[in-house]
């Protein structure tokens, strides 16, 4: 694969599909990328939780994320764009801003849709990371 393509990767939605060296070259494109970036305003189209920035590897088990690569915060605003499948459902975890890191998204799918779904992943999250 070459190194121009993987940005195709990511927007097909076909990143679980990854083997180990792409893998390292996709993180290696986003450290590139992302070392000009400038944050900005996001507007996650649905809702989002925000965790700590200092204890975010623990939203991953609460949520039950999984096959996580790295991608520039411009990439990531736009994942609710992004085709999916299951078990491969998109979410997106920001670089650390101002102390916290948000996660939008494809939750209805990870979480569910109804209010104990949403309250029970705020309490894992909460759990895991401190705070939520």
């Amino acid at each position: 694969m070459t190194y121009g393509r993987l940005g195709d990767v990511i927007a097909t939605g076909l990143t679980d599909r990854l083997d180990a060296r792409d893998r390292t070259a996709l993180e290696r494109r986003a450290r590139i990328k992302a070392g000009a970036e400038e944050p900005f305003p996001l507007d996650p189209g649905g809702w989002w939780y925000a965790v700590p920035g200092e204890t975010y590897e623990g939203l991953f088990d609460a949520l039950g994320l999984h096959d996580r690569f790295p991608v520039t915060l411009y990439e990531g605003s736009g994942v609710e764009d992004l085709p999916w499948r299951r078990p491969a459902l998109p979410t997106f975890v920001t670089p650390e801003l101002d102390g916290w890191r948000l996660i939008f998204g494809n939750l209805p799918d990870v979480v569910g849709i109804d209010w104990d779904d949403w309250m029970g992943a705020t309490e894992r999250l909460s759990a895991a990371c401190g705070q939520a």
